[in-house]
């Protein structure tokens, strides 16, 4: 999970300093010196995304220094960035073993819970966190976005509210929070918050591409695609903003730049079902109904329960007279939960 990753990035500039001074673990006065040595060897590692030589100076302060949790805890960071799961949840077990306190590793691992489907083993270790540090922002912030995988995005909003009481620069927070205002449509409120994300965090392409979504559904159509921009311009492979940059053409009538964005989507990753859809909606507006069916062909290829796909295939094949294969493709959209997809089934009388 990218933004749990950046979070922990986060916690792991926020000890770079101070911590030996603080240690109290008795070691012979060489070890200790060598211990404090590569531990800050791999501070500068990780700092540096040197992820192998941090991993090593960690190792080498914690045989040093066996009972030193802040190694630990940095070792599980190092790790989680490496993708390695297993040994940063060993590493955050450890820690927390040493340090019953360690409000930072219970939130670390409760995210790795999230990514691993275990919500009730998260909203424990949660739980925990915010009991030992009640301003624990991050804890906060993962617990909301838990409410936003359950829907309930009012529950979300109070606790990336309390997150950002916590931590009034919680970039993700703000982030999510007005993904959170823009599933109950409060997209004032919404754009509120990306305009604040990006104010805090200006080089992340993800909260562009947010607030010209947002931007979009209030029909505000230029400044969604000024948004897109600087999300393609910070990231040039940036798929979901070219096809959602197509999506405000498409509103605007500019179909050929549209058409060109959904292109480009599907150019950059080959697989995405979406853009070849919503280019198959270009196609049906020229009236080029079977490059409409071929590119919903596509997507209901990539994915058999895209239920718009087979609603607009359909679409298309109506104006082809093939009324057989649009009674079907109606049919099937609307056992996916298409509803409108029934407003079309008088063709199959």
């Amino acid at each position: 999970m990218r933004k749990k990753l950046i979070t922990a990035s986060v916690v792991f500039c926020l000890h770079l300093a101070g911590f030996a001074q603080t240690d109290t673990v008795k070691v012979k006065m060489a070890d200790e010196q060598e211990a404090e040595k590569t531990y800050n060897s791999g501070l500068q590692f990780f700092k540096d995304k040197n992820y192998g030589a941090a991993i090593e100076a960690f190792t080498k302060t914690i045989a040093l220094k066996p009972n030193f949790d802040r190694a630990f805890y940095n070792r599980a960071l190092t790790f989680i960035e490496m993708n390695k799961t297993q040994e940063a949840m060993a590493d955050l077990d450890r820690t927390i073993t040493l340090r019953d306190s360690a409000d930072d590793a219970y939130v670390q691992r409760a995210s790795l819970h999230l990514k691993a489907g275990k919500a009730e083993d998260a909203q424990k270790d949660l739980d925990k966190a915010t009991k030992v540090n009640p301003k624990n922002a991050d804890a906060f912030y993962y617990a909301g976005v838990m409410k936003m995988e359950a829907a309930d995005y009012k529950g979300a909003i109070d606790l990336y509210s309390k997150a950002i009481a916590a931590k009034s620069d919680h970039y993700f927070a703000y982030n999510d929070r007005a993904g959170a205002k823009k599933m109950i449509n409060d997209l004032d409120g919404s754009i509120s918050d990306y305009t604040e994300a990006v104010m805090l965090a200006p080089n992340s392409a993800f909260i562009y591409n947010n607030m010209g979504s947002a931007l979009r559904e209030k029909k505000l159509y230029d400044k969604a695609i000024e948004n897109y921009n600087k999300a393609i311009q910070m990231k040039t492979d940036y798929y979901i903003a070219y096809n959602n940059r197509g999506l405000a053409k498409l509103e605007k009538n500019d179909l050929e730049g549209a058409q060109a964005d959904f292109t480009k989507a599907t150019e950059l990753k080959s697989d995405y079902a979406f853009a070849f859809n919503n280019r198959s909606s270009i196609h049906y507006k020229k009236k080029n109904y079977q490059a409409a069916v071929n590119d919903c062909n596509k997507a209901i290829q990539l994915n058999d329960k895209y239920g718009e796909a087979y609603l607009n295939r359909g679409i298309s094949k109506e104006m082809m007279k093939d009324f057989k294969g649009a009674c079907e493709d109606f049919r099937k959209a609307a056992s996916l939960g298409v509803e409108r997809a029934k407003g079309y089934f008088d063709v199959c009388e």
